[in-house]
């Protein structure tokens, strides 16, 4: 961000307090991070983000996560599938899920259940809040990378993204 801004680092008015999403002052855009056990994903945009980035090989009990925090029409979508497949499936709903929720800037506990998204689609709408925002994933060697925008603003976004 300094070298998108032309500012020395510790010059940008960034404030990141414990258990608390990052936020930039009011004009500066704003921010959104994740890692995973080898990556950080750092994101800026002149409107709301939220980010998640998880390893592609990330071992976990995909049917338990499904039922408990899937929805009734996302374990319907994958009722199908076993095994890796079914591993991948849970991985990419996951990942979208968790970019909403620090779109929202919300909580995994509070929010996970509440974000649904609409018939295997790149669209999530929150239950309660009725917010609505829009996916756009990848996977990029080793990771699979989800960026949750405001639905209504999808094509003013624009995405900056620079590997090291």
């Amino acid at each position: 961000m300094s070298q998108l801004w032309g500012i020395p680092p510790l010059s940008i008015p960034i404030k990141s307090l414990p258990g608390q999403p990052p936020e930039l002052a009011n004009g500066w855009g704003h921010v959104s991070m994740s890692h995973c056990s080898d990556a950080l994903l750092i994101s800026w945009s002149e409107n709301k983000i939220g980010v998640d980035i998880e390893r592609l090989d990330r071992k976990f009990s995909a049917q338990k996560i499904a039922n408990r925090y899937y929805s009734k029409a996302e374990q319907e979508s994958l009722k199908n599938l076993n095994g890796a497949p079914l591993q991948q499936a849970i991985l990419k709903q996951w990942i979208k899920k968790e970019a909403s929720i620090k779109w929202q800037k919300g909580s995994i506990k509070d929010d996970l259940k509440k974000w649904e998204i609409l018939s295997n689609s790149n669209i999530l709408i929150h239950q309660i809040l009725d917010y609505k925002v829009h996916i756009n994933y990848l996977n990029y060697e080793s990771w699979i990378i989800a960026i949750a925008s405001d639905y209504k603003k999808i094509n003013k976004d624009i995405m900056l993204c620079r590997y090291y």
